[in-house]
């Protein structure tokens, strides 16, 4: 299989996975079996502890929570694009404090490809 075609394939069954990782990403967010916390207590967390990868994690957990179904059919509003990047800002954020946190690259990774940046995403799906 050429490599082009092997990438995209790759990408292809990562989008799939997507609804799966982030089900099994949001108990360990908030200790809910179902949903991470609200956007708003998310931000607030993140914003009282700016030092701590987990909640900035999970901000960009409950962004995603929120944006689910426009973000899997790729049709963003503006204002759900503004949190998708809010998202990709958290994840960063997590990753700058702590570069082996798992989630946050596979999140990162599952965010950028569904938002159309998929040779950005390749490295942290990688991870």
């Amino acid at each position: 299989m050429n490599p082009a075609k092997n990438h995209r394939l790759e990408l292809f069954l990562n989008m799939k996975r997507f609804g799966f990782l982030l089900a099994l990403a949001a108990p360990f967010a908030s200790g809910s079996p179902s949903r991470a916390a609200s956007v708003p207590e998310a931000r607030l967390a993140a914003k009282n502890d700016p030092r701590n990868a987990n909640a900035q994690y999970d901000l960009g957990l409950a962004i995603m929570q929120e944006i689910e179904g426009p973000l899997r059919r790729g049709r963003l509003d503006p204002e759900q694009a503004a949190m998708a990047k809010e998202a990709e800002a958290a994840y960063e954020r997590a990753l700058k404090l702590a570069d082996h946190h798992g989630r946050a690259h596979i999140m990162l990774g599952m965010l950028l490809n569904m938002t159309r940046q998929s040779a950005a995403a390749v490295p942290h799906l990688r991870k």
